[in-house]
């Protein structure tokens, strides 16, 4: 039997990042493969899908909250704005990291194993043949510049699934689903 799960260590959290904006979180996924089967045939994929809603307002006085914000035009959708690879939609797309361009999807054993720059995707004890899989994943969104008013809400969803590669169209045999929310105001 395979055990699979996965939380949220940081619920997303808006701050300042230069002259833009961080609104991102972390969860982790961590799997232990059945020590009675090969491992090196399980694989992990993730799937994410959602939307983002943007909106101008402004707010009553110098002391900036919710309370005293009031919208101010038409929302729009924010969805460009997340680096998820293929770009964040309404139907489920295979998620991965880019670093400088280049696109990798997590969980393939082929892959190298990566434990830097707040992201782990890494089996052990080693990425070939190991029986844990460790994922540390940034969710959210950055923005180059903080508009002050502009109140960002997405959710996202996930999809998490151990795949079993011997299998036609590599079958999944065991999945999770969990939601990421966050509603906050650039103040």
């Amino acid at each position: 039997m395979h055990h699979f799960t996965h939380h949220l260590i940081t619920p997303p959290r808006l701050a300042a990042e230069g002259n833009g904006f961080a609104f991102v979180g972390q969860f982790r996924v961590l799997i232990h493969l059945d020590p009675e089967s090969d491992c090196t045939f399980f694989q992990y994929r993730q799937y994410i899908k959602g939307n983002c809603v943007l909106q101008h307002g402004s707010f009553a006085s110098s002391h900036h909250s919710r309370a005293n914000w009031a919208a101010v035009g038409l929302t729009f959708n924010g969805n460009s704005s997340f680096r998820v690879p293929g770009g964040l939609t309404a139907n489920y797309t295979e998620d991965g990291h880019v670093f400088n361009g280049v696109t990798s999807r997590f969980g393939y054993r082929s892959n190298v194993s990566l434990n830097a720059l707040g992201v782990e995707d890494r089996y052990l004890p080693s990425q070939s043949t190991g029986r844990t899989y460790q994922l540390l994943d940034t969710c959210g969104m950055r923005g180059t510049s903080r508009v002050v008013g502009l109140r960002i809400t997405y959710n996202l969803f996930y999809e998490g699934r151990i795949i079993d590669t011997r299998l036609t169209g590599n079958q999944t045999v065991l999945s999770r689903h969990w939601v990421v929310r966050a509603d906050d105001i650039i103040g």
